[in-house]
């Protein structure tokens, strides 16, 4: 191949993978963007058919306690136990099954949940709930 083809070659590949960025571009530009809402114990979200409230929040060595209740339909014990979890430095942190209690009455449930953050730093950490578009500040507690 001549020294002219092959500059011509990657010339076409070059605006070949310009044309490429370029619609990754508007893509980006035009998809949804989730916004989460950034909540203080004692406020409340909807998730669904929830309403899910963080009553309160405390830390202690190698634990985070979370005080919390949620109302509507379903099981709402297996909901909240499955539901909420820490997010501290992309780790997510599950709840201590043995030592978290639920309480349903009715269509409500308010649980006392324990989760076991160990020596994970929780400057930074938040409250989540599955499927709420919000979280509840850890660090505020």
């Amino acid at each position: 191949m001549s020294t002219r083809k092959l500059i011509a070659l990657a010339l076409g590949c070059a605006l070949v993978i310009l044309l490429a960025g370029g619609i990754q571009l508007v893509l980006l530009s035009n998809s949804d963007t989730q916004r989460v809402e950034a909540l203080s114990p004692g406020q409340s979200v909807r998730a669904g058919d929830l309403q899910v409230t963080v009553v309160s929040t405390a830390t202690t060595d190698g634990t985070a306690r979370i005080s919390a209740s949620l109302a509507g339909p379903g099981d709402l014990k297996k909901a909240a136990e499955e539901g909420f979890h820490v997010r501290a430095r992309q780790e997510d942190l599950l709840v201590i099954p043995e030592q978290s209690s639920c309480q349903q009455i009715g269509t409500r449930v308010a649980c006392e949940l324990v989760f076991d953050t160990g020596t994970t730093n929780l400057s930074d950490a938040v409250v989540v709930f599955k499927g709420a578009k919000a979280s509840w500040s850890l660090a505020a507690a």
